[in-house]
């Protein structure tokens, strides 16, 4: 899934799991590229993002939106 997302020139992927398992892919906090998600129960640990495009998220900052399904499943494993 990882490489579809670089070979269709995505500047970064977004993800909800294990802090520490992911860095070791080069997933980072969101947080530190000011992007925080919309659920305020997600631990900002858990919110990561792998970037494919540094300069595409100079100056960016916002709030990702999830699809409710995906929300649903979150707040039940919260």
């Amino acid at each position: 899934g990882l490489e579809l997302v670089k070979n269709n020139n995505y500047s970064f992927v977004a993800l909800l799991e294990h802090p520490e398992y992911y860095p070791r892919f080069g997933f980072k906090r969101a947080s530190a590229y000011n992007i925080i998600s919309e659920n305020k129960d997600v631990p900002d640990e858990a919110f990561m993002i792998l970037v494919y495009d540094e300069p595409a998220l100079k100056n960016i900052s916002g709030v990702a939106y999830f699809i409710k399904e995906f929300l649903s499943t979150v707040k039940k494993k919260l």
